[in-house]
């Protein structure tokens, strides 16, 4: 059955100075800039891959990766955090353009930095209708992708956007940090 007995949601937030935190911030306005970086990438060995035979390689250390990406990290978590379903991730976006692909990562970071590739999800903003979903129990977003369901942006105006992640089930162990990368491009894929 779902959820999973004795689920206990969790909800971080993206936070000032590329914190996540499972408190809010406290400013009343905050955003962050990020000019999307077109030569980011998962690689040609990513999850995109994998279903013609190819091995999912170079997820186990994106450090490099990140640095072309918004990312927000959590402090060290004080126990280990077992991590199971859906992830959702819901921004709230301003643009220069009419539409965009938003593209979360969901990192595991250690002590010494590197970070390891766990999950991600992604969306075009001209998709981000959320209606009704079909499926009965899902706890995830869902959108139709039909045309009279396209919502352009309107350039300079705030726009929420919410889509899950791949379904995962991973441990984050104590003294780790929790990372979510944010692109809007993904040249290989």
């Amino acid at each position: 059955p779902w959820p999973l007995e004795n689920t206990n949601y969790v909800r971080f937030y993206l936070k000032e100075g590329k914190t996540l935190s499972t408190t809010k911030s406290t400013k009343a306005t905050s955003f962050d800039e990020y000019k999307v970086d077109f030569s980011a990438t998962t690689g040609r060995a990513s999850r995109w891959w994998t279903g013609l035979g190819t091995p999912m390689l170079n997820l186990a250390d994106r450090r490099k990766a990140d640095e072309k990406l918004l990312v927000y990290t959590s402090e060290p978590l004080e126990n280990d955090m077992q991590i199971t379903g859906w992830p959702i991730v819901s921004l709230n976006i301003s643009s220069t353009h009419s539409d965009g692909a938003f593209i979360a990562y969901l990192e595991d970071v250690d002590e010494t930095g590197k970070s390891t590739y766990v999950n991600e999800g992604g969306l075009r903003a001209l998709h981000r209708k959320v209606i009704e979903n079909p499926v009965a129990g899902l706890p995830v977003p869902y959108h139709s992708f039909k045309k009279e369901d396209a919502m352009p942006l309107k350039v300079g105006e705030i726009a929420t956007i919410q889509f899950e992640m791949i379904p995962t089930s991973v441990k984050i162990a104590r003294g780790h940090r929790i990372r979510i990368a944010i692109a809007g491009a993904d040249k290989d894929n």
